[in-house]
């Protein structure tokens, strides 16, 4: 857990995904690393989700959330390639996450090492990126991820009554993931 706020009932996950660049804000240079491996980062995040569920699930945190920022688009744009070994773990906006997620068949032994057992992700979320700034030009983004019990989440006006009764219904991913962000 990165942020444990006990007195609040509060879990948070964060997770910084960087392309390589330097950023230049008030005299100061920030020099990113190119961490390049996307599905690695695409499976923690959803990793993160998983284990924020279980904690609030077993009452040791009312509210989690997921956070993720990065400057690296391949995050938040659709790739135009629709078979790619993460293809369940992409975060692209408007992206349903439901379900067991698991690898392609394809995905190599050095992808696979140490993230070989697919995610249960128990609740109905969808990635809504946003811009969250824009130092020199070189936008920063996130996406956040309520994940709590589903009463706490109906309480915030996070999810609805139906996708609570979906949530608890807990349908596979081959039947729920869909990437229209229409689709309800």
């Amino acid at each position: 857990m990165d942020i444990w706020l006990p007195d609040r009932g509060i879990a948070i996950e964060l997770k910084h995904l960087t392309k390589m660049g330097v950023i230049i804000h008030e005299g100061e240079d920030f020099r990113l690393r190119d961490q390049s491996a996307q599905d690695a980062g695409h499976y923690g995040f959803r990793l993160d989700i998983s284990r924020l569920e279980q904690i609030t699930e077993s009452g040791k945190a009312r509210k989690g959330y997921a956070i993720l920022l990065t400057n690296d688009h391949l995050h938040w744009n659709r790739s135009s390639k629709p078979d790619t070994n993460d293809a369940e773990f992409v975060l692209h906006e408007g992206r349903r996450i439901i379900g067991t997620l698991s690898w392609s068949p394809r995905t190599g032994a050095g992808t696979l090492k140490g993230k070989e057992k697919s995610i249960e992700i128990r609740g109905l979320y969808k990635a809504s990126w946003r811009e969250y700034s824009n130092p020199a030009g070189k936008g920063i983004h996130q996406v956040q991820i309520p994940a709590a019990p589903c009463e706490t989440l109906v309480g915030m006006n996070l999810l609805n009554g139906d996708s609570c009764r979906l949530r608890h219904s807990r349908q596979s991913a081959a039947s729920q993931v869909s990437d229209d962000p229409d689709d309800s």
